[in-house]
């Protein structure tokens, strides 16, 4: 167990003696629910002007690839389901990229759908959706996309497009806090840290696989980047990013928000656990990014509780960070000695 939580496992121990540490997960596929929810109204119409509404056409398309009698279409819709991209406020990029593929499973050569049966009967874990499939979505919402540019492709390939595509795609810090949160499940991690690309590709990790990813595409925009390690009660550490733009320095805490968005939404449907409420009072307003400040050790106040308690902090270099983790898969004992 890392050092930042040794504490931490005492705690889970308080609240989850019969089944462990385990239950500290917050699964973003269990906001998904366009697998389940009840079938929208589709007019005659609906599936005739996707860019008058691509968000109801998105749903009915999803709709009647569920129901066809086709296999392969049929276990198709169901892993779109899944996918955050049809779930929060699908565009017309979406709308596009989601009839490309409807159409290609319907008509395409059987290079092409040999493809598609691969990626719908991916075998996923519990807390993920397929990042291959995800790719495959965003190709075939690009202007221009052809059949063509499926040849020679496969789950690999289709992972790697879509972790090159982030670039284009998250150009600010609040598209990556957004990505971040709508992606990504946390689940408490005692083992090593996972690198960048295999975060990207289990989709869950903790505050550190979020960090090191978040780190990276602000690194990217050209900013500061700096890893801030705190421990805001005795129990546990945490890390988040700081960076600095040119009107000051900002916090950006990607664990958290995407913890806050899954709990947001289980509020609507469920009563909150014990546990879920604790962890709530923690982490409900870190959905958002903080700053600008002045000075970067200003940003540490925002995890203190009302000023009861000063939180110890320390900051490294984010590329002193990347470069520890992809080296030894851990942070630094040292790091930690406040």
């Amino acid at each position: 167990m890392t050092v930042r939580y040794i504490g931490m496992g005492l705690a889970c121990l308080m609240f989850v003696m019969a089944e462990g540490c385990s239950l500290v997960r917050y699964a973003a596929v269990d906001n998904y629910h366009m697998a389940e929810q009840t079938k929208p109204v589709c007019g005659p119409d609906d599936l005739n002007n996707i860019s008058e509404n691509p968000e109801l056409y998105t749903r009915c398309l999803l709709d009647r690839m569920k129901a066809s009698p086709a296999e392969t279409v049929r276990l198709l819709g169901q892993a779109l389901s899944r996918l955050p991209d049809m779930n929060y406020r699908p565009g017309l990029k979406e709308a596009m990229g989601l009839k490309a593929i409807y159409e290609t499973a319907l008509s395409g050569g059987p290079d092409e759908i040999a493809l598609l049966i691969s990626l719908s009967r991916e075998k996923l874990g519990e807390y993920q959706y397929s990042g291959s499939l995800q790719g495959l979505l965003w190709m075939a919402g690009k202007e221009g996309f052809n059949r063509s540019w499926l040849k020679d492709q496969n789950r690999e390939t289709l992972l790697g497009y879509a972790w090159k595509d982030l670039a284009r795609r998250l150009n600010s810090p609040e598209a990556i806090l957004e990505y971040l949160s709508v992606n990504f499940s946390y689940i408490m991690n005692d083992g090593p840290v996972q690198p960048m690309k295999t975060f990207f590709k289990s989709k869950y990790g903790d505050c550190s696989e979020f960090s090191l990813l978040a780190g990276y595409f602000l690194n990217n925009l050209g900013l500061d980047v700096f890893i801030l390690l705190t421990r805001p009660t005795s129990l546990y550490g945490h890390i988040s990013v700081v960076y600095r733009d040119d009107s000051g320095f900002w916090l950006l805490d990607g664990s958290r928000a995407a913890m806050t968005r899954i709990l947001e939404e289980r509020k609507t449907r469920d009563s909150l656990s014990i546990l879920d409420l604790v962890v709530w009072n923690e982490i409900k307003n870190f959905n958002r990014l903080y700053g600008p400040f002045s000075g970067k050790e200003d940003l540490v106040s925002i995890y203190e509780k009302n000023g009861q308690r000063k939180v110890p902090f320390n900051f490294i270099s984010y590329e002193t960070y990347r470069k520890r983790i992809e080296t030894y898969g851990e942070e630094a004992g040292s790091w930690w000695r406040f």
